[in-house]
């Protein structure tokens, strides 16, 4: 079963089906208050200022989208918790208030993550319903026949506080359900400054956790008292989600997943494994070139810009070299020359994950790389090591990968 949050401009096409379940729009505001049902299932979701280890400078900051697409996904992954669920996409987009203001006042289709409203209702067949927090902190609800741009610019105005708002979408499976309902949610949120929204948008991540237990259980109930916990002062965030009803054919998200030959099964055992991101783990061909990686002892870091699978390397080992040169890792990686793995002996090699010359690298061993090679090279005839298909500026990327990492090994 698919629970499409909103299907990421990433991916081809957007998950559309014949019929659907309801459609549901709750709006939070953080007043500091709650009541004791909500207290009880309330998770610690703020983090400290110190922790972010960026400065923020508003709610448009690209950093800020990027912290909170990997928040919320990270979250619905450490809450969810179980290989029963794949988390397919979380996407974050800002909209100034100025463009607010004139979304509300156009005559012309609004988009919403590149689709109009219109196409986004095409989602939502069926009955919907609003579900909003009225001045008395209770929730009513409000049945709708559409879904149109007066509601989305509604819950944009709603949770509105200075600079704008960010719209987040997260897409999330259930494995063991291919034919099944689906379930489409976006959130829209806002904060006093982007440092605030980064230390609250745990409550994203947890409130599509709720969400999808509440689908799961058919206990909506229980899913508002998990998931509807009073934010902070200055932060408030609302939700619009509903059911739709469509085969695995139907579901393009789903599609994207597993567009290297991994199955969904095999995609949210990695997910709940490794905690991977999501353009990694799409990049994988099977759950045997995945555990390459697990056994090898690689985990994840950003270096000279772009995802890596890296190890624990030495920089102290002095390697001899051909010449009889006696020198460190660090003095290599410095000069753009791969290190030696102080086990072997043997220089690491890059491995380029899915063939792909602008994918994700990844630092091996000798062995890994040639004693796995069936499993890690399943594209031999048209990937990187192609002759017409390759990377003619390999070299230069390669000493530009071992110089970035050394910088980041000194600091």
């Amino acid at each position: 079963m698919l629970l499409s949050a909103c299907t990421s401009q990433r991916n081809a096409g957007l998950a559309i089906s014949d019929s659907s379940e309801a459609v549901y729009i709750v709006s939070e505001s953080g007043n500091g208050e709650g009541d004791s049902a909500l207290e009880e299932v309330r998770t610690d979701t703020s983090t400290n200022v110190d922790e972010l280890g960026f400065t923020v400078n508003g709610l448009d900051d690209e950093k800020l989208l990027s912290y909170v697409e990997d928040r919320v996904y990270e979250d619905i992954v450490h809450q969810l918790n179980s290989e029963e669920y794949f988390v397919e996409n979380v996407e974050a987009v800002y909209y100034p208030k100025e463009y607010i203001e004139a979304m509300a006042s156009n005559s012309q289709s609004n988009l919403y993550f590149g689709y109009t409203s219109a196409e986004l209702d095409e989602c939502f067949q069926g009955t919907r319903y609003v579900f909003t927090l009225g001045s008395d902190g209770q929730t009513t609800v409000v049945p709708m026949e559409t879904v149109d741009d007066d509601v989305y610019v509604k819950a944009l105005e709603d949770v509105m506080i200075g600079a704008g708002v960010i719209l987040v979408c997260a897409t999330v499976a259930f494995v063991s359900k291919p034919v099944a309902p689906a379930v489409s949610v976006i959130l829209t949120a806002s904060a006093s400054s982007g440092a605030k929204f980064a230390l609250e948008s745990g409550a994203l991540g947890f409130a599509v956790s709720a969400i999808v237990k509440g689908y799961e259980t058919e206990s909506f109930d229980q899913a508002f008292k998990a998931g509807i916990a009073s934010g902070a002062e200055g932060f408030k965030w609302g939700a619009i989600f509903g059911g739709i009803l469509g085969g695995a054919d139907k579901a393009i998200a789903l599609k994207g997943a597993t567009r290297n030959g991994l199955s969904m099964n095999s995609a949210a055992k990695i997910q709940k494994d490794s905690g991977f991101p999501l353009e990694l783990i799409k990049e994988f061909n099977s759950i045997e070139e995945y555990n390459v990686y697990k056994n090898a002892g690689l985990y994840t870091r950003m270096v000279n810009g772009n995802l890596a699978l890296v190890r624990d390397i030495d920089p102290y080992y002095v390697a001899t070299l051909e010449d009889g040169t006696k020198i460190t890792n660090l003095q290599l990686m410095e000069k753009g020359k791969a290190p030696f793995d102080a086990v072997t002996g043997k220089r690491f090699d890059l491995h380029h994950i899915n063939q792909d010359k602008d994918g994700v690298l990844a630092i091996l061993t000798k062995s890994e790389h040639t004693g796995k090679h069936a499993i890690l090279h399943k594209r031999a005839k048209d990937g990187v090591h192609n002759a017409m298909t390759g990377d003619k500026d390999w070299a230069k990327k390669k000493a530009a990968f071992w110089k970035a990492l050394a910088a980041l090994l000194k600091q």
